[in-house]
């Protein structure tokens, strides 16, 4: 369905981490293996399951989504069990739990698939923009890692995604709310604060943890299970010869 808008002037913003890259995978992994530590600890496994959740997400109002927030946590959670139980924290676990948290930065990202030929393709007819929030030096590393850093017209690294961010991108690009479009997996960060501005959206459903948990808020919002609807729905919604 046309409705006559002129795609030379139209923006897309691609969101990165478990958009274009997964590392949701990556953190559940370290999550386990430090849930394996805690069992070896005698600690109940789905009690520190859900302690680490609540933990985390407070720990975003301390660090944002800096490098050391996830590791923070980890620490925090074996040492809250310890003062529960009446136990000292062991420096050796102490270690381990922020060597399983920093690990996640270590490893590259899995690529999605259709992630590089949904942006090339896209890019011939449109300005795609990579905004993607985090600490910076992951943030430009797992670009540089995902192999995508070539792909895009500009890219925009902030410390988190709400509404005032998404405006001073637009301004950056200057581009207006209407003609532009939020590709993201994120209801809380990328989606939501996306249609608050006026952006239509394609929310990429996929794995992601309890702090992305939201309700949708009303607008124009398309739900996709993977990168390769986007295309599609981006050039059968404007009015761009192909």
């Amino acid at each position: 369905m046309s409705v006559g808008v002129d795609c030379s002037h139209t923006t897309i913003l691609f969101d990165g981490d478990d958009t274009l890259w997964e590392i949701q995978p990556l953190y559940d992994e370290a999550k386990g293996r430090f849930f394996d530590v805690m069992e070896q600890e005698e600690f109940d496994r789905n009690e520190v399951s859900r302690m680490l959740a609540e933990v985390d997400q407070a720990n975003v109002r301390r660090f944002g989504f800096s490098r050391h927030r996830f590791p923070t946590s980890l620490k925090t959670v074996y040492q809250n069990f310890c003062e529960l139980n009446g136990q000292v924290p062991q420096p050796k676990v102490l270690a381990r739990a922020l060597r399983l948290g920093y690990s996640v930065f270590r490893r590259k990202p899995i690529v999605k698939m259709g992630a590089r030929e949904t942006v090339m393709q896209l890019s011939r007819y449109f300005k795609v923009c990579l905004f993607t929030a985090g600490d910076d030096e992951i943030q430009r590393k797992r670009i540089v890692d995902a192999g995508v850093a070539d792909l895009f017209w500009a890219i925009f690294v902030t410390d988190r995604k709400d509404a005032s961010t998404f405006r001073h991108v637009l301004e950056q690009l200057e581009a207006e709310p209407a003609k532009t479009w939020m590709v993201g997996n994120s209801l809380k960060s990328d989606i939501n604060p996306a249609v608050q501005v006026g952006l239509r959206c394609i929310w990429v459903r996929s794995s992601s943890w309890e702090y992305d948990a939201d309700e949708l808020v009303a607008g124009d919002v398309w739900q996709v299970e993977s990168l390769e609807a986007v295309r599609d729905i981006v050039l059968n919604s404007i009015d761009c010869p192909r």
